[in-house]
């Protein structure tokens, strides 16, 4: 492994645990086992060490996504709001540390970046929202789900997959299978009665 991997590792997991406030160029040199120094031939400020970080793991973000959306669109319509809440929660539950970066930004962005950085996940989050809120439109237009608000729809769906996820961070030992349980309630007060 490079030197600029194990530093951007060793900064990913102190953002993760400390926030960016708390920690410093001196923690993140001592966990690779270097001189702060030698930080400097890679970055110039813990904020570009930062925004490199954030901007890598945004990138990494949008083509998971995008690789989740390209298997929806194949799968049939009654499983494809499954197949999107259940690889998008393994997604990040598997990745514990960036999990834990992504709260940390969401929560307690660094004051100086916080409009920037919302900024630019809003501006990808907004692609995949789009693509939810149709196919939840989709589904209701094919009598598949109840006749409800499309956006209460994507709320409520949205609300569900990030508790879950929640939950699977903290309880990293819960039974994969839960997760069909707890869509099988779900999907029961959205589907539409026979």
């Amino acid at each position: 492994m490079s030197s600029l991997t194990n530093i951007k590792d060793a900064a990913i997991t102190l953002f993760s645990q400390k926030g960016y406030e708390a920690t410093t160029l001196n923690e993140i040199a001592t966990k690779v086992g270097i001189k702060k120094p030698s930080l400097y031939i890679y970055f110039s400020s813990k904020q570009e060490l930062f925004l490199t970080i954030f901007e890598e793991l945004l990138e990494e973000y949008k083509m998971r996504m995008e690789q989740i959306i390209e298997e929806v669109d194949s799968a049939i319509e009654e499983e494809k709001l499954f197949i999107l809440f259940e690889k998008y929660v393994f997604a990040f539950a598997d990745e514990p540390v960036k999990s834990l970066f992504w709260n940390r930004v969401f929560l307690f962005p660094p004051l100086d970046l916080k409009e920037e950085i919302l900024g630019k996940i809003s501006k990808v989050e907004s692609t995949f929202i789009e693509k939810e809120s149709t196919l939840i439109k989709d589904l209701i237009v094919q009598n598949i789900i109840r006749d409800i608000s499309d956006e209460s729809a994507l709320i409520a769906f949205r609300s569900l997959r990030e508790g879950l996820l929640m939950t699977y961070l903290i309880n990293p030992h819960l039974e994969r299978n839960k997760i069909k349980e707890i869509w099988k309630t779900y999907w029961h007060g959205l589907k539409k009665g026979e």
